[in-house]
């Protein structure tokens, strides 16, 4: 095993990182099995702004392909999570990807809007309060291009009349979220 490559269940895992024409990242996984006799490489388009943030989602990629195979899963829901305060953002993503979702992540509306363009997602659940784009101007962007797709607002301080104008077309969950009720939600909107 090379320097960059992670044992992961039986699987070695070789991250790596593409930069794009933009100057933006993608990520690359490749994985073998079954002493290398097997061999799959995963491509994730992203606009990631280093190689290493690249890189990490690349193994997070590979760990989420390993883990469903080994449950049976597929990763055939896709998930944004657009949420500035990284801890938060990051144990999010975390707990959906180890229930099996394919999970992309942005730091604010803004990075999630260049997201969006590139790919399509079945669920976004987005902060409200952020820099550069708040969650209820991202949830007027999803309408207008996406209106399929399901949203998730997560807010402590919503007001009941924009709850409540909202409440047709997204879930709003109180912060600080409670990792269950949140999953709970999520299984009930994908099925």
């Amino acid at each position: 095993m090379s320097t960059n490559e992670v044992m992961y269940h039986g699987y070695v895992l070789a991250p790596a990182a593409v930069e794009s024409a933009s100057g933006s990242w993608n990520s690359v996984c490749r994985i073998s099995w079954s002493t290398g006799r097997q061999e799959l490489t995963l491509h994730a388009p992203g606009s990631f702004t280093s190689r290493s943030e690249a890189e990490s989602h690349a193994i997070e990629l590979g760990k989420l392909w390993v883990h469903n195979r080994l449950t049976g899963k597929t990763m055939t829901e896709k998930i944004l999570i657009v949420e500035d305060e990284i801890i938060t953002r990051k144990g999010l993503c975390e707990l959906l990807r180890q229930e099996g979702y394919d999970v992309s992540e942005a730091r604010d509306g803004a990075q999630a809007v260049e997201i969006i363009k590139r790919r399509r997602f079945d669920l976004v659940i987005s902060d409200v309060a952020m820099p550069k784009l708040d969650g209820i101007q991202l949830v007027e962007y999803l309408r207008s291009v996406s209106p399929h797709t399901s949203i998730i607002l997560l807010t402590g301080y919503l007001s009941a009349a924009t709850a409540e104008s909202l409440s047709s077309f997204v879930e709003v969950v109180e912060k600080p979220v409670a990792l269950d009720a949140l999953l709970s939600v999520v299984q009930r909107i994908l099925g």
